[in-house]
């Protein structure tokens, strides 16, 4: 493997479109995925694309400062509080095509390109949509894509993909937004992904509940040689905002694998633990969460916490296995 350098550029792509900032980390590969993001890396973000090419043996490029609610949106539709999506991304993806794809390419010296495309909210949809109109990606992650976009999923019941393998995740919260066409998200991504198994693509799906629940289920483990997952946080997430209200959303989790965990008799079978891993969620919601990521504690969402352990692990404080856990983990 070569020596990764970095690159910062900026292209102009064309007088309708304003300066597409592109941040590049390059590798020996012949492989190379662009990321779609709403705003430029940060300098402490650069050591993590470095790594992401390192890791996974690809050019990685970061494309940023569009229009989000222009060059993204396949077709006019009323914005979700005023104005409307502009509807321009054909005229971005020829751009894209014929411009930006083949200048990068070509200055990194790359021949037989296999190339993929990561989009997170409305670049997730693009990146969809984008497959079903132009040859160009093996591969589409789409991160929380904006399927609610309206008549998306009819209009792709119409049309193929030409990727062969997509990585689709939606947050578990996500259809329960007060705007009813965001809250379709759910129903409408099912559709997508039912479509895309249906034309025969490799589709792996995520939901945040996923990774809490893939110890109970999995039969044996072994460690993995290198890291084959990376998941970038935008400087503008939820996670990495304080005084933030959706950050509450995370007190739901618990009580949701818990549920889960009695509805499938895995609770009967391992009480102890499910209930120590309720609990220890618990304490992180209040101790990272509400004391930790607002400056003024809701008092109201501590007692929410507190009722929800009585409702769903009443045992909690009289048990000596979870006591002694609790030692330890506050310790």
């Amino acid at each position: 493997m070569g020596k990764i350098r970095y690159l910062c550029i900026v292209m102009s792509t064309s007088r309708i479109f304003h300066s597409v900032h592109l941040d590049i980390s390059t590798n020996v590969s012949n492989r190379i995925c662009y990321i779609v993001l709403p705003e430029k890396l940060k300098e402490s973000e650069k050591e993590w694309l470095d790594r992401m090419a390192d890791t996974l043996s690809a050019n990685m490029v970061v494309v940023s400062n569009l229009d989000w609610e222009t060059d993204l949106t396949p077709w006019k539709a009323p914005g979700l509080k005023t104005g409307e999506f502009a509807g321009k991304a054909q005229s971005f993806l020829d751009i894209l095509a014929a411009d930006l794809l083949v200048n990068v390419e070509s200055s990194l010296k790359i021949n037989k390109v296999e190339r993929f495309f990561c989009g997170v909210s409305l670049s997730g949809l693009f990146g969809v949509w984008a497959s079903c109109r132009r040859e160009l990606f093996e591969g589409v992650a789409s991160v929380s894509g904006s399927f609610w976009y309206d008549g998306f999923t009819e209009w792709m019941a119409g049309h193929h993909s030409t990727a062969n393998r997509f990585y689709l995740s939606l947050g578990e919260k996500e259809k329960d937004g007060k705007n009813p066409r965001l809250a379709a998200v759910q129903e409408e991504t099912d559709k997508v992904i039912a479509m895309l198994k249906a034309d025969g693509k490799e589709v792996f799906f995520e939901d945040a509940y996923f990774n809490f629940m893939t110890a109970v289920y999995s039969r044996s483990a072994e460690k993995a040689q290198g890291q084959y997952y990376h998941y970038y946080q935008s400087p503008n997430s939820t996670i990495r905002n304080r005084n933030n209200p959706r950050l509450y959303e995370r007190i739901v989790i618990p009580g949701l694998i818990m549920a889960d965990c009695k509805a499938r008799g895995i609770y009967d079978r391992y009480r102890d633990m499910v209930d120590w891993k309720y609990i220890s969620m618990q304490m992180g919601n209040i101790r990272y969460t509400c004391l930790g990521q607002f400056d003024k504690p809701d008092i109201a969402q501590l007692r929410r916490i507190r009722d929800e352990v009585k409702r769903d692990c009443p045992r909690f404080a009289r048990y000596d296995y979870i006591l002694c856990r609790l030692v330890v983990h506050i310790v």
